[in-house]
């Protein structure tokens, strides 16, 4: 299983792809049984960041194995005098991705041999349920699954292409908010992120 990662953050977008498979390296530390995954993260709407993971299928099309849409108030990700930071670690072919925003921790942990995923304190079975909807990451009784979901596993585009999956689902669509404000002056203005990262509006 050849699985890649790619990290953008929003407004300064950049990623990085990692191809695990043709690291000559990788074949000598890592054997072929024990993939490495890597997990990406992006702003996508006023409320919502998203974490997720995808699979190198062997025609080349991206397969989405896990996507996780954190929903918080209204530019929650946009760390005001605080610290800002989204970091990946790998152990037994195990991801695990940390995101800290401010006061905001969050965690998610992702193991591709058994296909378990862990949001939020509950386990999930990705074979089941590929999309996990997370409310509440920046209130203080902490980050709470509110649902689960399935999008289709093949990516219409490439593993960092996400806004082409989520426009997709009307369900998702009314979860991002993609209409939210703030009041709050000290953060960046909102009402383009839908636009910037999904190519609509609302």
């Amino acid at each position: 299983m050849d699985l890649r990662f790619a990290r953008e953050i929003v407004p300064t977008t950049f990623w990085i792809r990692i191809a695990i498979g043709a690291l000559g390296a990788a074949s000598v530390t890592q054997p072929a049984r024990q993939p490495v995954p890597g997990a990406a993260w992006s702003i996508v709407s006023p409320a919502v960041a998203a974490s997720w993971i995808t699979r190198a299928a062997p025609d080349g099309a991206e397969h989405l194995e896990l996507l996780v849409l954190w929903r918080g108030t209204p530019g929650w990700f946009y760390a005001i005098g605080g610290s800002s930071e989204v970091s990946e670690s790998t152990s037994d072919g195990r991801t695990r991705q940390t995101v800290v925003q401010g006061s905001v921790r969050l965690t998610l942990l992702y193991d591709p041999s058994t296909r378990l995923a862990t949001v939020a304190g509950r386990r999930i079975r990705t074979a089941e349920h590929n999309v996990v909807l997370v409310d509440d990451v920046d209130a203080t009784s902490g980050p709470r699954v509110s649902r689960l979901a399935n999008l289709p596993r093949v990516m219409p585009g490439s593993a960092g292409q996400i806004g082409l999956v989520l426009r997709e689902s009307p369900e998702i669509m009314r979860f991002l908010r993609c209409d939210a404000k703030t009041t709050d002056t000290r953060k960046p203005p909102l009402d383009t992120l839908c636009l910037e990262n999904l190519g609509v509006e609302k």
